[in-house]
């Protein structure tokens, strides 16, 4: 993209009003639902003090950083399980708390296959309140089997159908229902991580060939083809053959080849031909060119869109593939830390618990609940860093890159002309069908993220969202 585009299209996402939380929930408790204009500090305030006055007795976060999410001093975005909290502080169904999530934080909606989330939802649609929410989700970690086998298959949908059956029932009735499929409660959508697994398996299948094709082009500056040639390699062959060039090409005592070239090539070959799925290498090139932070942006505009993108590197990736683990783990540890919380702290710690969660060598220290208490709380508070959910972000990234691959081989294929308004309807398509199936919210240009991805779409060509923050 130009230069002066670019700059012009920064212009634009500064100038422009988005949907955001603040703007959300201003809309929400201002009465000022149509404004499509920045709010006055008046409006926000106003806005702000009709929010505290129901929230205010629940205590569901402190005064400033509450007026931070009507934009009033600053911004700030809640987490996940402050919208649910605050769902119950305002006395929202299910339904409306679900518009918080997905419309408020373009988070999905409720997870029904987490167990705690599940609870929730109950707990919204029939007035309980959250003292009675905690109680449930203890019980729930106190009584369901602990060594029962999760299922790892897709059964959102089932569950869902499953819950609008058992919604109406006691709270003893529900929760029994609940720990006698708890096998089905594995914490996380298994819709979701199959999609998103799908989206890097087509990426890696596109970016492997950009990657080979640009591996054959540093190669067309050396005599392999003619080396090839004289050995019979066919193309099919060129992984291991490439390879065993590169290290004979090593080796030459005359090499008009420099090492610094000798080195991209051995990257491009290890990227294009590797037999691992090497997702780590996909994600890191395909968001190489972003740099938010120092492309020339607006500073506040660019804290905002980090915070929507995210900060993909390969710690983040491995814990987004380990998620079964990482889940498993964490309602594991939160069964422990309940059972604790109900026993004397000078009683002697649960065998299962001893042996679980801590090496032989450092059980002879864990002897009574107290100790235990305090060395797995610091565990807790490590695994939660470790525990993902699959972001919008994540799937929408990944869905632009495919569709624009596959997009430029059917003009190729179709000997059609490239036609902005045309990709950019079946983009929003595409990328609604999968969105929909996890349960997050459509593509809407009102939202920054979703816009800048639409303004992809030139007139002339297509660039990828991560083009567009390319380092000054």
């Amino acid at each position: 993209m130009e230069d002066e585009r670019r700059k012009l299209m920064y212009q634009e996402i500064f100038q422009r009003f988005f949907m955001q939380l603040d703007v959300f929930l201003i809309r929400r408790w201002s009465g000022i639902d149509n404004c499509k204009e920045p709010f006055s500090a008046e409006i926000r305030q106003k806005a702000y003090l009709n929010f505290y006055k129901r929230v205010k007795k629940h205590k569901i976060a402190n005064r400033q950083t509450i007026r931070r999410w009507f934009g009033l001093d600053g911004r700030v975005i809640p987490k996940r399980e402050q919208i649910i909290r605050m769902a119950f502080s305002l006395g929202l169904t299910s339904e409306e708390a679900e518009e918080y999530l997905q419309f408020g934080i373009s988070e999905p909606g409720f997870q029904v296959n987490d167990y705690s989330e599940c609870i929730a939802m109950y707990c919204l649609d029939n007035g309980l309140d959250y003292d009675t929410y905690i109680v449930m989700v203890e019980f729930y970690e106190r009584h369901s089997a602990r060594n029962v086998t999760l299922q790892q298959t897709a059964l959102t949908d089932t569950i869902r159908k499953e819950y609008d059956r058992q919604k109406d029932l006691s709270k003893e009735d529900f929760l029994v229902w609940m720990c006698k499929n708890c096998s089905l409660f594995k914490g996380y959508s298994m819709t979701t991580y199959r999609v998103f697994l799908s989206l890097v398996d087509d990426a890696l299948t596109y970016f492997r060939e950009e990657v080979r094709e640009m591996l054959l082009f540093e190669l067309k500056e050396t005599d392999f083809f003619t080396w090839a040639k004289e050995n019979s390699i066919e193309e099919a062959d060129y992984g291991p053959a490439i390879r065993r060039y590169l290290k004979n090409l090593e080796r030459r005592k005359k090499n008009m080849v420099s090492e610094a070239k000798i080195r991209e090539m051995k990257r491009l070959l290890v990227m294009g031909y590797s037999s691992k799925n090497r997702v780590c290498d996909l994600l890191t090139e395909l968001y190489a060119p972003m740099d938010i932070k120092h492309c020339g942006i607006d500073g506040e505009v660019a804290k905002v869109l980090q915070k929507e993108v995210g900060n993909i590197n390969a710690k983040y990736v491995s814990e987004l593939l380990g998620m079964a683990l990482h889940r498993e783990k964490m309602m594991q540890l939160n069964r422990a830390m309940t059972e604790l919380k109900y026993l004397p702290e000078a009683e002697a710690c649960p065998e299962w618990i001893r042996e679980q969660f801590f090496k032989e060598e450092s059980r002879v220290a864990v002897q009574t609940v107290s100790e235990a208490e305090r060395l797995l709380k610091r565990q807790q508070v490590q695994q939660e860093q470790r525990v993902r959910n699959i972001q919008r972000a994540d799937l929408l990234i990944l869905i632009q890159y495919i569709f624009q691959k596959k997009y430029m081989d059917r003009m190729s294929e179709e000997e059609m002309y490239y036609s902005g308004e045309e990709a950019r309807a079946d983009f929003v398509k595409t990328a609604n069908t999968i969105l929909d199936s996890c349960g997050m919210r459509p593509i809407d240009p009102a939202y920054r993220m979703d816009y800048i991805l639409l303004s992809c779409f030139e007139d002339e060509e297509v660039f990828l969202f991560a083009e567009i923050f390319e380092k000054e």
